[in-house]
């Protein structure tokens, strides 16, 4: 199982930067990054019991619409009043070495400038750490090799594990208030 807290911590950095950039004009037209894996944002999944809606947590999708061979779990969190999904999320196994994970990151960050990158029209923002693009202020995509669980270690070597997630931030926005809304009027 990934580690979900170092997830959501990503999470909160990306919609942090996200924020940040708000003050520039989104595009209405903006709809290339739509969601991932045959998941798209907004849509509402089927069978969402109330334990998984009571708390804010990823549900994992075992065989969705459109896998990629690269990565082995796959994550969607939706708003807990809508039910829409905002984020998707999809990790490797617990078994890369670092060049093995920088390397993965190397690819898929140009495929992903391919595919969503039109020069003026995003933000790249490319670390050792963590690489992120982001159309305008409303959806971002990010990579970011993370620290394998302690029990998996070759040697001496800590093992990684890439994360690859895609934000919707107007939903994370709303995901947010409806959050705070349920925390102000408990049993709503």
């Amino acid at each position: 199982m990934p580690n979900l807290s170092k997830i959501n911590k990503s999470v909160i950095f990306l919609l942090s930067t996200l924020w940040l950039a708000s003050c520039s004009q989104p595009d209405p037209d903006d709809v290339l990054i739509t969601g991932a894996f045959g998941l798209s944002f907004g849509e509402r999944p089927e069978g969402l019991g109330e334990s998984f809606l009571s708390e804010l947590k990823s549900m994992e999708v075992r065989d969705p619409p459109s896998p990629d061979s690269r990565f082995e779990k796959y994550f969607y969190t939706v708003t807990p009043g809508s039910h829409r999904i905002y984020q998707v999320n999809a990790v490797t196994g617990a078994r890369l070495t670092r060049y093995a994970c920088d390397a993965l990151i190397d690819d898929l960050s140009n495929e992903l400038r391919q595919k969503y990158y039109t020069a003026g029209e995003a933000i790249i923002n490319d670390s050792k750490k963590k690489w992120v693009l982001q159309r305008n202020t409303k959806r971002a995509v990010s990579l970011q090799c993370l620290n394998a669980p302690s029990s998996t270690s070759a040697g001496n070597e800590q093992l990684y594990q890439l994360s690859l997630s895609y934000l919707d931030y107007n939903l994370a926005t709303e995901a947010y208030k409806e959050w705070n809304k349920r925390a102000d009027n408990p049993g709503q």
